[in-house]
């Protein structure tokens, strides 16, 4: 009897453990999320200007370890690189707490372009009391992709590039 007994435990254990792994398989498929620009009138200042003030937002705004600057060019007028930023509040409560994006910003006289292009989300696991115990990057995915508000966040970064740039004093 002892015997029926555990090879029963042991055939039910395994449909669990199967059905557990079947039911962790995920059918989200990875996403190309468009890229979203916007235009910024900075009327009074050349092209030179415009640069060199984008390029010290970008050092001030973007000082995480894992922003990378990938490209300044003044004389083109573009900066461009993959900075990781927090995103909203709603982002952080489900679970994902950054955004890597590719971030470039086009400069002409009198107007500058900000494009913002998303990679990954970094997941974030905490246990029962709240403390992080694992860390990842991922793909963005059809699951996870509505925890992203582009607009919101393009929005926040053109406020912040436009304030920056609009009141910067060279004259110190």
């Amino acid at each position: 009897m002892n015997k029926c007994l555990y090879a029963f435990i042991a055939v039910c254990s395994l449909l669990a453990c199967a059905v557990t792994v079947s039911g962790c398989a995920s059918t989200a498929q990875i996403v190309q999320i468009d890229e979203k620009s916007e235009i910024i009138e900075v009327q009074g200042q050349n092209k030179s200007q415009i640069f060199d003030n984008a390029n010290k937002w970008a050092v001030k705004v973007f000082g995480s370890a894992e922003s990378v600057l990938e490209y300044s060019n003044q004389e083109v007028g573009t900066i461009s690189g993959k900075f990781v930023y927090s995103s909203s509040d709603n982002f952080k409560l489900s679970g994902y707490s950054n955004v890597k994006s590719v971030i470039t910003v086009e400069c002409k006289d009198n107007k500058l372009r900000l494009t913002l292009q998303p990679l990954e989300i970094l997941y974030v696991s905490k246990n029962m009391y709240g403390e992080i115990v694992d860390r990842k990057w991922s793909a963005i995915t059809t699951e996870n992709q509505q925890y992203l508000n582009l607009d919101y966040e393009l929005s926040e970064l053109k406020n912040s590039l436009q304030k920056y740039v609009l009141n910067s004093d060279s004259d110190w």
